[in-house]
């Protein structure tokens, strides 16, 4: 079976997107037609992109690792080893053993996680280049951690309101930024969102 993406009108002129499933082009125009669709036009749907940054959580624990490895006195290079030794995940796995492999080549951890922008957030490598420079690693990677954790707890009261009382929602984006700055000495209100 095949994914196909259509374009069709339904009633009262409406346009409506979206995907369908068929063994054929012809086939999904049939039950298109069956869904009392008018089709507009039918293609092959282009193959999804796989998702390449890490997750939040997936992210949080990989940078608490990290902090305990630091805090600990583990040379950065063994200690990302180690850790992907645990990881269960084969694509963080690979990730942590390219990062080692390039600090272990000589390359700058900024620039290790530069090369790999695409898996973490935008400044991580900064970060640490910068904890790493002054000597506080440690501190600035639990530091960060507590910054994801408010905002990994400001995101689930956000959505919890939002299903279970919509009727509680604040009025303005003013009122979103005034709950997140209160749950947050975050500076950043994205981060918060």
């Amino acid at each position: 079976m095949t994914m196909f993406e259509y374009n069709a009108i339904v009633s009262a002129d409406r346009l409506m997107k979206g995907t369908i499933e068929a063994g054929s082009r012809e086939e999904a125009g049939e039950l298109l037609k069956q869904m009392q669709l008018t089709v507009n036009s039918i293609e092959k749907a282009k193959p999804q992109k796989p998702k390449t940054a890490i997750g939040r959580n997936e992210f949080l624990l990989f940078n608490q690792q990290l902090a305990s490895i630091t805090k600990a006195g583990i040379p950065l290079e063994r200690g990302l080893r180690e850790l992907s030794n645990d990881v269960s995940s084969k694509s963080m796995r690979n990730l942590i053993d390219a990062i080692a492999n390039d600090l272990e080549a000589g390359v700058s951890i900024e620039k290790a996680f530069e090369k790999r922008q695409k898996h973490f957030p935008p400044l991580y490598g900064k970060i640490l280049k910068a904890g790493v420079e002054t000597g506080r690693l440690s501190e600035m990677l639990a530091s960060l951690n507590r910054q994801l954790e408010v905002a990994n707890q400001t995101r689930r009261i956000i959505f919890e309101a939002i299903s279970s009382r919509p009727s509680s929602l604040p009025r303005s984006f003013a009122d979103c930024v005034s709950i997140c700055r209160a749950s947050s000495p975050c500076s950043s209100v994205s981060i918060c969102l």
